[in-house]
Formats: structure tokens, sequence, C-alpha cells
């Protein structure tokens, strides 16, 4: 049934593309694709594996097909998933890809919590990931805070010249370097 519905996505992509409809073949498959999420979960597919499955589909969803199929990967089951395979990154890009700001600054949190000793490699980039959120949308106060961590953990000529910018932004002045 996996493997159907991998088909399924693919020519229902197609279709998508070429369909001027006003968006009845889009809904269509969109319901489909529902059937296929509850199949992957019942699949014989472990665990780890059908949450990268969900996320490389929502990852190709150009057309917001996979919109009603959220809750498939916000259930509980691929939460331990999450934390077992520690595919946090892609996790929280699936999030921010669908425009969910708060469940992707929430993995980020989760995932650097388990990582920060365990994975360093793994919680630097979910902190990364916090710092963009933040700067997106303008709240320049977690950005120098993650700056200055950088700096102090890393400290090189670039986190230097780049929190005072950051830090002057946060106090509502305009940056040395003259950028916005």
């Amino acid at each position: 049934m996996v493997e159907l519905g991998r088909e399924l996505w693919e020519r229902g992509l197609e279709q998508v593309e070429e369909s001027h409809d006003e968006g009845d073949t889009a809904w269509e498959i969109e319901k489909c694709m529902e059937i296929v999420f509850q199949a992957v979960t019942s699949s014989s597919l472990p665990g780890p594996q059908q949450l990268l499955w969900m996320i490389d589909t929502f990852l190709e969803d150009q057309y917001s097909l996979t919109d009603s199929c959220k809750k498939f990967i916000q259930n509980k089951a691929y939460e331990q998933e999450a934390h077992r395979t520690q595919c946090y990154g892609r996790l929280v890009d699936t999030f921010l890809q669908s425009g969910n700001h708060k469940m992707a600054r929430e993995w980020c949190v989760k995932g650097f919590q388990k990582t920060a000793t365990s994975a360093p490699g793994i919680a630097s980039d979910l902190k990364e990931k916090l710092r963009e959120l933040a700067l997106r949308e303008k709240k320049f106060d977690p950005v120098a805070a993650y700056r200055a961590d950088d700096f102090f953990n890393y400290p090189s000529r670039s986190n230097y010249i780049d929190y005072p910018n950051i830090a002057g932004r946060a106090q509502g002045k305009t940056p040395i370097d003259g950028s916005p």
C-alpha cells in the first residue's frame, strides 16, 4: 500500500500541475493522501521510516496537498520517533514549510534539550533555526542572545562583528554596518 501511495503522490502532483479546474483535482488528491498517510501509519515499515516517508512527502508538497495530513506527523508516536531517531531538524523544516512556526520552535527547543550534550552538531543546527525564526519575527533580543552564546562558545572575528549589530537592533538602534 505504501508503494501505491508513493505512486499516487507522484502522479497526483503531475495531475495538479496540469489541471485548470479551480482546485478540484488538488482537493481530491488531498483526500486520497489522508488515506495514504493512514495506511503508512498502519504499515509494516518501522516507525522511523514511516516518519521519514511523511516528512519527505511534506517537503515535496508545493500545492498544500498534505495540509490535512499534518495530524499524522503531530501524533505522539511520531514525536517519540523524532526523539528516538534525532530527526529534529527535518521535523522542524516540515513545520516551517507548512507555516507552523509555533510547532517548529517547540521542536527546536525539545530537540536542543535532548541533543545538547549527546549530539552537539544537531543541537547547533536547531539553535541556528531558533535564531533564524527570531530574526524573521524581528525579535532581536533572542537573536542577540544566540549571537552572544555563539561568540562566547566559538570566539571569532565574524561572531564579534555581528554581535554589536544584533544587540543594537535589540535596543532599537541602527546597525553599525548600515543594514536594515
